[in-house]
């Protein structure tokens, strides 16, 4: 996308299109069901929008949750736009561009941190905040809310769970499957992180971890004026920085991007903000009765 970085009208008509398909998906289809009631009149959609649960389709939030949701997502984007033209606004990063241009290109490489890590500048340029601040967005998924939620609705659980359901106290959360990898990619590529400490540093492979994990795509690359000793045979890529990795490291990035597209399924699922879908039973059901 670096040819189209000063095409701020191309990337403003791709920016809905990034938000609609991924992080907004939700709200947006809470929406179109309001639409569809308000067109035709039905009471069933109405129903839908009343009871989202009963659908089943986990996609499908109540309308708190979806405005919490759209509300950080928001949040989110405005900070990464803030933290972009503060550090980077006079830098090489945004050298030919007018204002406009400098704050729709922010706008659009804030919105796809947590898509398609489609990049319209070399963001190994950019500050060290900023690329912490794009691996710790990387890791949220996609219906993540940091305000209070209420529709877990579940009654307290058994405090003496049977032997047959311990095994569920050994399920792999997705901090601890990041940092098992991390670990092993530092195995892999211990020589390179030897010979070439400054492209292969630790930051440089959590941050190609986390990109991997959240199926995001960024990349930081690699440089070959890093390099401690010049090397006569190294030659600038078009690819990102597990090309030049090794295959095992490869492999097990690999892997890990199979892993995180499937995390819902297989990790044990972190409710640290994430919005929670309301289940049929009612917390009232479950309290005891008053004396």
């Amino acid at each position: 996308m670096k040819s189209f970085r000063k095409n701020s009208i191309l990337l403003l008509l791709v920016i809905p299109q990034i938000l609609a398909g991924n992080i907004l998906f939700s709200p947006l289809l809470r929406l179109s069901v309001w639409t569809m009631g308000k067109l035709s009149g039905k009471e069933e959609y109405a129903h839908i929008l009343r009871h989202p649960e009963e659908t089943g389709y986990k996609n499908l939030h109540t309308q708190r949750n979806s405005v919490y949701m759209v509300l950080t997502v928001t949040g989110l984007i405005l900070l990464q736009v803030i933290f972009i033209c503060s550090f980077e606004w006079d830098s090489k990063a945004f050298e030919g561009m007018n204002w406009f241009q400098k704050l729709v290109g922010s706008l659009f490489q804030s919105v796809n941190t947590r898509q398609a890590g489609e990049a319209l500048f070399d963001i190994s340029t950019f500050s060290s905040p900023i690329l912490l601040l794009f691996a710790i967005i990387m890791y949220l998924p996609s219906n993540t809310s940091f305000f209070p939620i209420n529709a877990d609705k579940q009654p307290l659980a058994d405090k003496n769970p049977s032997s047959s359901a311990m095994w569920k106290n050994f399920a792999v959360t997705s901090p601890a499957c990041l940092a098992v990898f991390t670990f092993l990619a530092c195995i892999t590529e211990r020589k390179s992180m030897s010979a070439d400490p400054l492209n292969f540093n630790v930051f440089s492979i959590v941050f190609e971890v986390i990109s991997a994990f959240g199926n995001v795509g960024y990349s930081l690359g690699h440089s070959c004026e890093k390099l401690l000793k010049p090397d006569a045979n190294c030659r600038a890529a078009s690819y990102g920085f597990v090309g030049w990795w090794t295959d095992e490291g490869k492999l097990l990035i690999i892997f890990l991007m199979v892993l995180g597209r499937l995390k819902k399924f297989i990790l044990k699922e972190e409710k640290l903000g994430c919005a929670p879908r309301a289940p049929l039973q009612r917390l009232d059901a479950a309290r005891l009765p008053t004396p």
